[in-house]
């Protein structure tokens, strides 16, 4: 049974989190058309939260520390502000620690992938209490195929025999690669010249851009913002 207590903290989160965080998070936060700065993240004291009761957040780790702190810092911060409590970020170092945090009570909530998030719902029953939107305000977020627009790969079937780059194992963009769209398509992993995951996303594009890889895969709205470096879009999921 729930506690009145623990109602109320799943009750602010759920309110002031539906409130800001599609705008501090996609708006602001996720900025990988610029230079990231991978230097040790330091966060600043917080007076406001001097008393309060500490409930810590946990989140996936498919961003770089110093985007997902700048995302998320200045929503946890808010909710300080605004609520009896003091809220905290555990970052995590790879997708499954977060479910691991949230399931021994490390933390009261956390942030997920769709991939991992099935997965805990069905061994933990964990339950979402929030969707972030996408820029139509839809709580719906594509996964995208993609290459460098001077790239001679312009559809899946040019995948075979190139160099392939993917964000986390546990991530849904390279399960849906893997599992679906080749599938799909005639063409199995062994198909491929090589297939490589990384920890996150911005990494994945990076690589692509560069070269150093012919396509890769990741979220739509991170392929928006890098539409004017020159980027081709082979697929998206439904």
């Amino acid at each position: 049974m729930m506690t009145k207590k623990t109602l109320m903290v799943e009750g602010v989160i759920l309110f002031v989190l539906s409130a800001v965080f599609t705008y501090y998070f996609y708006q602001y936060a996720v900025r990988v058309d610029g230079v990231v700065d991978r230097t040790e993240i330091i966060v600043p004291s917080d007076s406001t939260g001097d008393g309060k009761e500490v409930i810590y957040i946990s989140v996936i780790s498919r961003y770089p520390p110093n985007i997902i702190y700048r995302g998320y810092q200045p929503l946890l911060d808010y909710m300080t502000s605004r609520t009896p409590y003091r809220f905290k970020l555990k970052l995590c170092t790879e997708y499954n620690e977060a479910v691991r945090m949230l399931i021994t009570k490390q933390a009261a909530a956390a942030f997920l992938g769709s991939y991992v998030y099935i997965k805990a719902h069905e061994e933990h029953g964990v339950i979402p209490i929030l969707k972030p939107l996408n820029s139509n305000h839809e709580p719906f977020s594509r996964s995208v195929l993609f290459t460098a627009g001077t790239n001679s790969v312009y559809s899946v079937n040019d995948l075979r025999g190139k160099r392939i780059a993917l964000p986390s194992e546990e991530s849904y963009s390279a399960n849906w690669l893997l599992h679906s769209v080749l599938k799909n398509h005639g063409l199995q992993t062994q198909d491929l010249g090589a297939a490589e995951n990384f920890a996150h996303h911005q990494t994945v594009i990076d690589n692509v851009m560069r070269g150093a890889f012919d396509a890769g895969v990741t979220r739509e709205h991170l392929i928006e913002r890098i539409r004017n470096r020159n980027v081709r879009v082979l697929m998206y999921s439904d």
